[in-house]
């Protein structure tokens, strides 16, 4: 499989009293294969370039550059109990150059951002499809690594471990009731030394098939009421406590 991202963008205007004139287009190639061991078991692997435009702003108010790098993952997927369960493991690695990291205030109080190397590697492992004839699962277990060009830690705002459960059941032909799951490991700030704890989020859901046009829902949100702080790569804000919500789906 051979393919391509194309992009073109322009951005005019004033930021923080800066004047903004930005022309840019970039062609990013992408390169896929599988390979068929046999009917259970396929191996992939997958290159693609990164070109990313960005929204933050260096000292002098211009915007950074985009940042561009590589990807590359490869891993293998395999079927189980005549294609009812899927599994897939992957490996995947990045390098991305001109990546916007805080760098401070100006002098009028106002962030700004330098453009730094970073490196990033890691794995995940999913498991997909019927536990049962009435039980669905989607679970996933995540690991990441990032690195500066000095191959110290960084970018900590991005958990390094996270695990997301999803199962559903089938309690009638028109009822079916769910539960999905978060885990994150820790996360901080080194910018504004503010730190998260490793925290987990549940959901509950049941949704009432009325006919082929007409569905309810209704979803309860942060059963536990956990208190946390949903990103710290920039602005973080806390979440929201428990909620719900009911909806009515009519589809033409």
């Amino acid at each position: 499989m051979v393919g391509f991202n194309a992009i073109e963008f322009e951005r005019s205007g004033m930021n923080a009293g800066a004047s903004i004139d930005n022309d840019e287009s970039e062609t990013s190639p992408y390169v896929g294969f599988t390979y068929k061991l046999n009917d259970d078991l396929n191996l992939y692997a997958s290159y693609s370039d990164i070109y990313q435009p960005q929204e933050q702003a260096d000292y002098n108010g211009q915007y950074l550059a985009p940042t561009k790098g590589t990807n590359f993952e490869t891993g293998v997927k395999a079927s189980w109990f005549d294609d009812a369960l899927m599994t897939t493991f992957a490996y995947f690695t990045a390098e991305q150059d001109n990546f916007a990291q805080y760098a401070g205030l100006t002098e009028d109080g106002i962030y700004y951002y330098e453009g730094v190397s970073i490196e990033s590697e890691g794995y995940e492992f999913e498991v997909t499809g019927k536990i049962t004839d009435a039980m669905n699962i989607v679970a996933s277990y995540t690991h990441i690594d990032v690195t500066d060009e000095n191959g110290a830690d960084t970018n900590k705002w991005a958990p390094r471990d996270v695990v997301g459960v999803t199962v559903d059941y089938e309690l009638t032909d028109a009822m079916v009731v769910g539960l999905n799951g978060r885990w994150q490991s820790k996360i901080e700030s080194t910018d504004y030394n503010v730190k998260q704890g490793s925290y987990a989020l549940l959901n509950a859901f049941a949704r009432w098939n009325i006919n082929d046009q007409v569905a309810v829902q209704a979803n309860v949100n942060n059963i536990t009421d956990e208190q946390y702080i949903n990103s710290l790569q920039t602005v973080g804000y806390y979440g929201a406590p428990t909620n719900g919500s009911l909806t009515l789906t009519y589809k033409f």
